[in-house]
């Protein structure tokens, strides 16, 4: 009796369990069923739908097609032949490079991606019948798409509530290999197999609501759940040391099942019966969540609920500080800091000297300004409280500087700061930098409103250029306020001052501390300017041909003649614009109207035209076709070869190549690190890279133009032939956060299926066993 007993008490969760491996499917149509967008190669990839009726379906001239994230649409497969799909019957898509078993091939050549939507349509090649977006797609069904699948992984449905994040999983191929079935081509009563599924399915689906039932226990699904610290930029590899902290600051266990991180292109949801205890930490390493925190642009943390409503959000600005976290203070103000207390409560009232964002490395045994600024034996300094009150810190501006002094440089130049505004700021914590990289903090100093401060270069030890130089200044929080630049030889004697209209000029009057000054120039001295305008313009006309490096030092709406060999043609990067290069510099060539003549990569070519600026990248544009004129074919330039922190305004417009560690992907972005800093690498439509043809933690040589934006300067590839996979020569070791795990996710991936085979196996032997014992007793 005790082992029927025993039996009744195991069939109960086995009946229980059985609606797991049931579709939750509510269509009355074909559905998108599976995905995989990248396998061994990035052009190993399928489509898998799934008939979930109870009648065969004729997909006779339906059409599968693509979204991109700009919402680009483009075909997969035009028209599909006669097919029939029976009742629970599968059909699988894929691409002509696929290297498995498939019932049909891609009729075009075009191929799945990152951010995209799939859309299937009927045979009125009108009517969407179902749709899938995932990563940054623009296009999705519900609340949001699904998140992007790696190589091999792929997205796999578990229920049909007509929201994609909810109804899409993120699986590994391997766990996910079914049966083979039989499709019913032109013959549809011969051999057709129904195929039972038995890819993973998720406990949420087995209920038609956007509330999966798990979540609904004794605890509370609400409550005050914040994100508490974030690391962006570690110590060692970033791929295995970056973590999202979340903190319960409520007086109740909450429980946070199927609640989303959210970095606006990753998702990580949170695995079923996750619960937080009151002021109890969770930290979620990047090695589970997939989420890559930048380190250079600014970036924007969301948690949200299973509802999909905002909890909390979190942003900063990059540069992110090297091994310095982005922590919630106790006055509930957001500071770096070099406390990392994962876990634990945070401790963000003192800091490194290192208030501003820094994603400079350390590397060999150099020491540069950066290195010392970064120092771990550097003295920790309390922040005085008022640096976390909500200053406007751009009220503190450089007004004034002096690059090239009537006596020596060394004792003589100085920096002017300006407070536009009506309150006292504390200067503790600003960071100025100049060309060379070089990094002055400020501290124990105060700035009255309405008044300056010179910050002399006895004291910062920056030292600016006599010719080409910038500033940059930076408020305690990071963000970057004023960036100033110089062009050509900076006047004997004169400073570079900010004038009544917010513009720069240089004063042969200078005025430290006071009002800036520009001196009334004489009648003469405006005849001899108007003079000398004139003259610039006619050596700067077209009938002289000037090297680009000599061309940027030219002012803005000049008409110039150049000539260089073309780097990359238009239609590439853009339609309007094309690069092209010397061997020592490199510049943009532009048309409003698209007028360039047939051109091919290694013409040397001769270009006249006007300077302007867009986005912060000088070019040349031109007005007609004839403003181009082809002299001869030669071969391309070498590349400038650099390191990945290396790029500044000199080699913008220059064709260059830098080797690093691919260290994050967003979208079409790509973050690439030599151990010094990062380069920002975009990939255009166009050049036909993609994102997945370059692999977080892997390291690669990359050949491209330089462009500026108003974010910063970026690295254009121009094709696939740019890409060269590398070895790593060193690699960074650091801290490894492994061991940070993730309350109740031990046993998250187990697959249902195995714990009801376990389960069916137990109630097999005892039920054999209860047998055994009825005949010996009856033998006895």
């Amino acid at each position: 009796m005790l082992i029927y007993k025993t039996i009744k008490i195991l069939l109960i969760p086995v009946i229980a369990l059985i609606p797991l491996f049931t579709h939750a499917y509510s269509s009355d149509n074909i559905v998108i069923h599976e995905i995989q967008i990248s396998g061994e190669t990035t052009k190993d990839e399928y489509i898998k739908l799934f008939n979930p009726t109870n009648k065969s379906i004729n997909l006779e001239n339906w059409r599968l097609s693509k979204k991109t994230k700009s919402n680009n649409q483009y075909n997969i497969l035009t028209a599909f032949p006669k097919i029939i799909i029976p009742p629970n019957g599968y059909l699988t898509i894929a691409h002509n490079n696929y290297t498995d078993k498939t019932d049909l091939y891609y009729s075009t050549s075009q191929s799945l991606a990152n951010n995209n939507t799939l859309l299937l349509y009927n045979n009125s090649s009108s009517t969407i019948v179902d749709l899938v977006g995932w990563g940054e797609a623009t296009t999705y069904e519900g609340l949001g798409a699904t998140i992007n699948p790696e190589k091999n992984e792929i997205i796999i449905r578990t229920s049909d509530i007509d929201n994609n994040i909810i109804d899409f999983q993120i699986i590994n191929n391997q766990t996910s290999k079914t049966e083979e079935e039989t499709i019913v081509i032109e013959t549809p009563k011969k051999n057709t197999i129904i195929q039972k599924q038995t890819e993973q399915i998720s406990v949420d689906s087995i209920e038609n609501s956007t509330q999966p039932k798990n979540t609904k226990s004794k605890y509370s699904t609400s409550g005050k759940i914040i994100i508490s610290e974030l690391l962006p930029n570690p110590d060692g590899s970033d791929i295995h040391n970056e973590w999202i902290e979340i903190q319960n600051k409520d007086n109740k266990i909450i429980n946070i099942s199927n609640w989303v991180l959210s970095d606006n292109n990753t998702k990580y949801i949170f695995p079923n019966q996750t619960l937080i205890s009151p002021n109890e930490y969770i930290v979620i390493p990047r090695d589970n969540s997939k989420i890559t925190l930048n380190n250079s642009d600014t970036e924007i943390i969301t948690l949200l609920d299973p509802l999909h409503y905002t909890i909390d959000q979190v942003s900063y600005f990059g540069p992110a500080p090297n091994a310095q976290s982005w922590s919630k203070s106790n006055t509930n103000k957001w500071v770096w800091t070099s406390l990392q207390t994962p876990g634990s409560k945070n401790k963000s009232n003192t800091l490194k000297n290192t208030s501003i964002s820094q994603t400079s490395k350390p590397t060999n045994n150099k020491t540069t300004t950066q290195d010392n600024y970064k120092n771990d034996s550097q003295e920790l300094i309390e922040i005085d409280p008022k640096l976390l009150a909500d200053y406007n810190y751009s009220n503190i501006i450089i007004n004034e500087i002096l690059p090239n002094p009537d006596g020596q440089d060394e004792d003589e130049e100085w920096i002017e700061l300006y407070n536009l505004g009506d309150t006292t700021i504390s200067l503790t914590g600003f960071v100025l930098g100049d060309g060379s990289k070089k990094i002055y903090i400020i501290q124990n100093r105060e700035i009255g409103p309405k008044e300056y401060t010179i910050i002399k270069r006895t004291d910062s030890k920056i030292a600016l250029n006599n010719t080409d130089d910038h500033l940059k200044l930076w408020a305690p929080n990071g963000t970057l306020l004023n960036r100033i630049q110089y062009i050509g030889s900076a006047p004997s004697g004169s400073s570079y001052s900010r004038t009544n209209i917010n513009l720069w000029d240089w004063s042969s009057n200078p005025t430290p501390g006071k009002t800036n000054g520009f001196p009334e120039k004489t009648k003469e001295q405006k005849v001899n300017k108007k003079e000398s305008d004139e003259k610039n313009k006619k050596s700067h006309s077209t009938s002289e041909v000037l090297s680009i490096k000599n061309i940027k030092d030219i002012d803005i709406g000049t008409s110039v003649t150049t000539q260089g060999i073309v780097a990359v043609v238009p239609n590439i990067f853009g339609k309007t614009y094309f690069y092209i290069v010397d061997g020592v510099s490199g510049i943009k060539i532009y048309s409003a109207k698209k007028l360039f003549p047939k051109m091919k990569v290694g013409d040397e070519i001769q270009v006249t035209g006007s300077i302007s600026e867009n986005g912060n990248e000088l070019r040349i544009k031109i007005s007609q076709e004839s403003d181009i004129q082809i002299q001869k074919h030669n071969e391309l330039l070498e590349p400038i070869t650099i390191g990945t922190y290396d790029i500044d305004e000199q080699l913008e417009g220059s064709l260059i190549t830098t080797s690093g560690e691919v260290v994050s992907s967003k979208g079409s972005t790509i973050y690439l690190d030599d151990g010094n800093g990062e380069v920002r690498v975009y990939l255009t439509t166009n050049s036909e890279v993609e994102s997945r043809d370059l692999q977080e933690g892997k390291t690669y040589q990359i050949t491209g133009l330089v462009s500026e934006t108003k974010t910063g300067y970026r690295l254009l590839p121009r094709s696939i032939e740019d890409i060269k996979k590398t070895t790593l020569v060193g690699e960074v070791a650091g801290v490894s956060t492994q061991n940070i795990l993730i309350k109740n996710r031990k046993n998250s991936s187990k697959h249902p299926l195995y714990i009801l085979i376990g389960i069916l196996l137990i109630a097999g032997i005892l039920f054999f066993l209860n047998k055994k014992f009825e005949w010996i007793n009856l033998y006895k």
